[in-house]
């Protein structure tokens, strides 16, 4: 966190709590874009390259669990290494105060839920 940070680390916040913060001293949190069962995606504004990018940030719950903050870390490693035009580029892990996060490629559009939900299934 830097030195402008006020208020519990992100750890212990969620939701709108987390809007304006910056992890990093480089990721301003913006808005959030989604919520699942192991993290939250929010848009955030990167001041160092002053572009928009993603960032998934573990729930709160899981700060103190050795075991779900490594699979975080593992998949963002595994994600790095994956380079193809089709696949969210990762630019940088934050961990900080209990705080993991994974910085990506933002990518504007529509979701694969939205998708799924108006044409139904994939056919394997």
């Amino acid at each position: 966190m830097n030195a402008d940070d006020t208020g519990p680390p992100p750890a212990q916040q969620t939701g709108r709590a987390l809007a304006g913060r910056v992890l990093a001293q480089r990721y301003q949190l913006q808005s959030q874009l989604a919520i699942g069962g192991m993290a939250e995606v929010w848009e955030a504004n990167d001041l160092v390259l002053g572009r928009a990018v993603a960032v998934k940030i573990l729930h709160p719950q899981f700060a103190n669990d050795p075991v779900v903050r490594q699979r975080f870390h593992i998949e963002a490693v595994a994600a790095a290494r994956l380079v193809d035009p089709s696949i969210v580029a990762i630019y940088d892990t934050v961990d900080l105060d209990g705080c993991d996060a994974i910085v990506m490629e933002l990518v504007r559009g529509r979701t694969l839920r939205d998708f799924l939900d108006e044409r139904g299934a994939l056919d394997p």
